[in-house]
C-alpha cells in the first residue's frame, strides 16, 4: 500500500488535517457581494502547512465561476509576468475596470526584499482604481512582518492576517489510528508527541507507515529528517543573539524566565523582546506566566546536539 504520508515539504499527502477552519474568513470576505479586505497574508514556521494552505485556497477559487487564478513565480518580473497572464485569460489592463470576473493573485515564500517594489505600486495603483484584484501571499511569520511594514502601501495596510496555528491532537491521534493500525494510546501518544506540527505529523506518520515502527524506535529517524529538511534550515537563518537565547533555554534546567534571563545576561525589555520574536517565529511559547519552553517538537534536541557539537569544533 503506498505511504498515505509525505516527508516533502509543500506537497499535498493523501492523509492529511485540514486547516480550512483558519481560512473560514478569507472565503466569507473574499466571495462576499462588497469584500472590506482583498488581501490575505498566510504566516507560520517552517513546515507549518502554509504552502498546502495556499494551494488549496487556489484550487478553491478554480472551482468558483468568474475567478481569475493567477500564481506568480518571485523570481520572474512579476507585474509584467501578471499582466501576460492576464492577457492569457482574455483581460487587457483596461478591461479591469470594467470585468465581472475577480482576480486571485497568489506569492508563495514571500519576503520583503524578495517583492520587487514595482510589483507593489503597480498593485497599489491597481487597486486605487478599483479593480477587482486580490491577493494571498504565504511566508515566514517574520518576513511577512517585514513586508506589512511597508507604509507606502495603502492596500496592504487592511490585510487579513492568518496565522497557522498547531494541529488539534485528537484529529492527529484519529489519524494515526485509521492509517496505521495503532491503538488508541500509541496514536495519543504519537499525536502528543509532533505537539501538533503539520510537517512533524507527517514525518512520523511516514516513519511508522514505512518502517512499521512503533513510537520508541522511530524517534532516531524523526530527528535525522527534521534536522535534515528543517530545523537546521531554521537555525541557519537565525541571528547570533536568537541562536544564544535558545541556547540558553535548551540548557537551563527551569522554564522560569527569570532564571533563563540571568543566564543570557540580559535585561528585562532585551529579553522579552527577543523572547516575543522567538514566539513570532513559532519556534517558543508560553505554557504558563513566567515560562517559556520550545514549540516544536525536538527542537531541544537539536539545539543541545548543535551547541555540543559546536564546542568540539
Amino acid at each position: 500500500m503506498k505511504n498515505p504520508f509525505t516527508l516533502s515539504l509543500g506537497r499535498i499527502p493523501k492523509c492529511r488535517i485540514s486547516q480550512d477552519v483558519y481560512l473560514a474568513e478569507l472565503y466569507s470576505e473574499f466571495l462576499s457581494e462588497d469584500p472590506c479586505i482583498r488581501v490575505c497574508i498566510l504566516s507560520g514556521a517552517q513546515g507549518s502547512g502554509k504552502t498546502i494552505a495556499l494551494r488549496h485556497i487556489l484550487n478553491r477559487f478554480e472551482n468558483e465561476k468568474d475567478w481569475v487564478v493567477i500564481q506568480l513565480n518571485r523570481d520572474k518580473n512579476m507585474f509584467a509576468d501578471l499582466k501576460e497572464r492576464l492577457q492569457q485569460a482574455g483581460l487587457l489592463e483596461e478591461d479591469l475596470k470594467t470585468t465581472p470576473k475577480r482576480i486571485l493573485i497568489a506569492v508563495d515564500n514571500v519576503s520583503h526584499p524578495s517583492i520587487p517594489q514595482e510589483f507593489l505600486l503597480g498593485l497599489e495603483q491597481w487597486y486605487s482604481q478599483g479593480y477587482p484584484i486580490f491577493l494571498v501571499m504565504a511566508g515566514r511569520t517574520d518576513n511577512c512582518a517585514e513586508l506589512l511594514k511597508c507604509k507606502s502601501m495603502a492596500f496592504l495596510q487592511n490585510t487579513l492576517r492568518v496565522y497557522l496555528e498547531t494541529l488539534y491532537l485528537p484529529d492527529l491521534a484519529q489519524a494515526y489510528q485509521n492509517q496505521l493500525e495503532v491503538d488508541v494510546l500509541e496514536s495519543q501518544k504519537m499525536a502528543a508527541f509532533t505537539k501538533g506540527y503539520p510537517y512533524a505529523f507527517q514525518v512520523l506518520g511516514f516513519l511508522c507507515s514505512e518502517n512499521h515502527y512503533p513510537l520508541h524506535e522511530a524517534k532516531r529517524d524523526f530527528d535525522r529528517f527534521m534536522n535534515e529538511r528543517v530545523y537546521r534550515k531554521i537555525w541557519q537563518d537565525l541571528s547570533q543573539l536568537d541562536q544564544q537565547i535558545l541556547t540558553c533555554i535548551a540548557v537551563s534546567e527551569s522554564e522560569k524566565i527569570t532564571d533563563i534571563r540571568k543566564a543570557a545576561d540580559m535585561n528585562s525589555n532585551d529579553f522579552n523582546a527577543a523572547k516575543q520574536h522567538l514566539i513570532n517565529l513559532g519556534l517558543l511559547m508560553t505554557p504558563y506566566k513566567g515560562a517559556v519552553r520550545f514549540a516544536l517538537p525536538r527542537f531541544k534536541e537539536f539545539v543541545l546536539d548543535t551547541h555540543f557539537w559546536s564546542t568540539l569544533a
